[in-house]
């Protein structure tokens, strides 16, 4: 009997034992879970985000009004949203935008100025960004409220409705490149074809399998005529829960047809002339609820005003120049290059403001040593439309390119890999170079 009741107290000893041991190792992998942020405003120095939980991480951090970019490294991986959060409450929501360990490619920041707290759920990879002294929005009642370029509608679950982005464009324009992010547990995004999306645009690219991100490239050398006004973009959605969402739409880039001018560069407004009117309506009802309001482009940031080194927007941009104190949000750039022993720096010579930069997360390459043609991204030993269209889909997040392709796709040689790469593979086919 004393033998038996040794053997249980010991068999109780060990079991104690164990629990306390997967417990303690569940406490260590809880603490050694590391979260980053990375970003233009900080030299891409590594600032550590800190989480009592080892789920949720914040990071509070004072931002001066501008244009940044931005990443979360979760372990080491890069997390990326191709979109543009800008810092109104509105924008925000309850649960933030969707990061995606699959895409690289940097968020662009645009700050009024402040003190703003990232969040960073490592559970549902959905980031929040809320400036201090913002009232944060809640799930109170039974509808959704859904703001859009200042503008609100209101809707019940369940509810079918149909986003609309006209433009009316003083110029004619050849390449666009705009990206709308939305909240996917609150909007479900209903199947559509490029045809139905983009009716408007020619050689365009479209990209809706992305939760929480649409994204629109298009180029062509016949360039696109929205002289009067005409749709752009078209999209259907229904609403899946109540609280309160929105809809961020914003113009990366786009340039006007044979000049050296551009209305929107780096998710940057650079020029007037582009006028994008978002509208809303309910299906479910007979007439929408969204207040009109002075009309103003839905993409134009709060800072450009008062970023410094914005030029004024009555001189054109070159679109092939890159300007000092942006980087490319759409670029694709590789999880491993950010670190914090090489911050950025830039270096402007000439007298057209070319930009050499050391920034750790740009590609630096132009196709020097590589067999094939600058341009050839396919590979087949010839330059053609196939290449432009390759671009396209691979700035789309349709395909990926390896380090080759992506120096090969460099066809301005500029050290970055976006649209009017597209562009000017066209024209040199068309003999326009």
């Amino acid at each position: 009997m004393k033998l038996k009741r040794t053997l249980a107290l010991a068999l109780s000893f060990v079991l104690i034992l164990v629990c306390c041991t997967v417990s303690a190792f569940a406490k260590d992998e809880e603490v050694t879970k590391t979260v980053k942020l990375l970003a233009s405003f900080n030299n891409w120095e590594e600032a550590d985000m800190q989480s009592e939980d080892g789920k949720i991480f914040t990071l509070t951090q004072d931002v001066e009004a501008g244009n940044y970019q931005f990443i979360i490294k979760e372990d080491g991986k890069v997390l990326g949203h191709p979109g543009t959060v800008k810092d109104t409450t509105a924008n925000v929501c309850l649960d933030g935008w969707a990061l995606n360990p699959q895409i690289t490619t940097k968020t662009t920041f645009i700050a009024t100025g402040g003190a703003y707290t990232f969040t960073y759920n490592t559970e549902t990879d959905m980031l929040q960004l809320v400036k201090k002294g913002a009232t944060a929005p809640t799930d109170k009642g039974d509808d959704l409220t859904i703001s859009f370029s200042g503008k609100k509608i209101t809707a019940k679950v369940g509810d079918k409705l149909t986003y609309t982005v006209n433009l009316k464009a003083d110029k004619v324009f050849e390449d666009v490149q705009t990206a709308l992010s939305y909240n996917s547990k609150k909007l479900e995004l209903k199947k559509t074809t490029l045809t139905e999306a983009c009716p408007n645009l020619g050689d365009v690219t479209f990209n809706n399998e992305q939760k929480g991100v649409v994204t629109v490239n298009s180029s062509s050398v016949a360039g696109f005529d929205f002289t009067k006004e005409n749709m752009f973009l078209t999209l259907e959605f229904e609403v899946l829960e109540k609280g309160e969402t929105a809809l961020e739409f914003t113009v990366q880039d786009m340039t006007v047809k044979g000049a050296q001018q551009s209305y929107y560069f780096y998710s940057v407004k650079k020029s007037e002339g582009a006028v994008f009117t978002e509208d809303i309506k309910n299906n479910s009802v007979q007439e929408t609820t969204a207040p009109t309001t002075p009309s103003e482009p839905a993409s134009t940031p709060a800072s450009e005003s008062t970023d410094p080194s914005e030029a004024p927007s009555t001189t054109p941009s070159n679109p092939a120049t890159k300007p000092s104190d942006s980087t490319d949000p759409i670029e694709t750039t590789e999880a491993t290059t950010p670190t914090s022993s090489a911050p950025a720096t830039s270096a402007t010579t000439g007298t057209e403001g070319t930009t050499t930069s050391t920034d750790p997360s740009e590609t630096g390459t132009t196709g020097v040593g590589s067999t094939y043609e600058l341009g050839d991204v396919n590979r087949d030993g010839k330059l053609n439309i196939r290449d432009a269209t390759a671009i396209q889909k691979h700035l789309a997040k349709l395909i990926d390119f390896d380090d080759e392709q992506k120096a090969l796709a460099d066809f301005q040689a500029d050290g970055k890999l976006n649209i009017k790469d597209a562009t000017r593979i066209q024209k040199k086919l068309a003999n326009l170079l």
